[in-house]
């Protein structure tokens, strides 16, 4: 795996919470909110598991090991998650200074993010 690989699979996670959160967008608040049975009660409770995984392991990729949980109850709609993956990603930006020096720094990166036609090509989505 190259550094460009891992910096595509940023992108890659990147994009694919966006279609995930659009997704979502479309549910009734019943619909996101309703008891399903899951070990994450509801969508909205999965989803912000999503978030809250991503914002843990990106700031311990910064140093630093967060002692709590993000809560359901702080995210409480797809509007709300929405503003929050970006936070995310925030704490994550140390992450990608260590892939620089971890990997090649002099390698070129292209911009998958803003290629999305190469992350469902690469991806077959």
């Amino acid at each position: 795996m190259t550094h460009a690989d891992l910096i595509f699979l940023f992108a890659y996670n990147r994009w694919a919470n966006a279609r995930t959160l659009s997704a979502a967008a479309r549910l009734t608040p019943d619909q996101l909110t309703r008891d399903l049975g899951n070990s994450f009660a509801s969508v909205r409770d999965t989803l912000v598991h999503i978030y809250g995984a991503e914002w843990i392991w990106l700031a311990r990729w910064k140093g630093t090991s967060p002692t709590t949980a993000v809560v359901a109850a702080d995210v409480p709609d797809v509007a709300a998650l929405r503003a929050a993956f970006p936070r995310a990603r925030a704490a994550g930006a140390p992450a990608l200074l260590v892939l620089a020096v971890a990997f090649n720094p002099d390698e070129t990166i292209p911009p998958y993010s803003e290629r999305p036609e190469e992350i469902r090509a690469r991806f077959r989505v």
